[in-house]
């Protein structure tokens, strides 16, 4: 098998797009599908006014425990869940504050975990489930988890709202909602 002149396919591939009129260069094609995937399907049978008013006071939460015997549910919005990981082994960071438990590489991007103490027990085995998070400003981070439960919709009024930064409110059966922009900020829950 012969060594591949990479300058003669690269010509070949030009030649061939000048030849068929598609002058877009890579990254404008993704960023083309990036769109249309982006765009959201149009609802049928509700106008814009009915589904905003029917979204307005929706909730859907990703429901999760920190530790696996733990007493403490935890949820964060699903909207700002990108993905749940099986058996994840982050890597240490030194000098970081505790609730920093490493961080992992997930398709070349470096994502922070972060360990949310259950307060009841405090104690079980390590988690080895991360919930990958896209924070305001697209910031990554994913929080340490033993087991995700479950997605439920709650309605918004529902939610009793909590004492602290860090707590978007609580609902009735006592799953606390985790205000996501806190995550990691500076003086977090959960740092020794």
């Amino acid at each position: 098998m012969g060594s591949i002149d990479w300058a003669k396919a690269l010509e070949r591939i030009r030649t061939a797009e000048q030849n068929s009129g598609n002058t877009l260069d890579v990254q404008e094609i993704y960023k083309l599908r990036a769109r249309r995937l982006a765009e959201l399907p149009e609802r049928t049978g509700l106008d814009s006014d009915a589904a905003a008013a029917l979204d307005a006071d929706r909730l859907e939460l990703l429901i999760f425990r920190p530790q696996a015997d733990g007493t403490v549910r935890y949820a964060v919005p699903a909207r700002v869940v990108v993905e749940v990981l099986h058996a994840v082994r982050p890597t240490p960071v030194p000098g970081a504050p505790a609730s920093v438990r490493g961080v992992i590489q997930v398709r070349g991007e470096i994502w922070p975990l972060f360990a949310i103490p259950d307060l009841a027990t405090g104690n079980g085995a390590a988690p080895d489930m991360a919930i990958l998070i896209r924070a305001r400003g697209n910031r990554p981070l994913g929080i340490l988890v033993a087991d995700v439960e479950e997605t439920r919709v709650v309605k918004r009024s529902s939610l009793r709202y909590g004492q602290s930064d860090h707590v978007m409110g609580i609902l009735p059966d006592l799953t606390v909602v985790l205000q996501v922009e806190s995550i990691g900020a500076s003086g977090a829950s959960g740092q020794k």
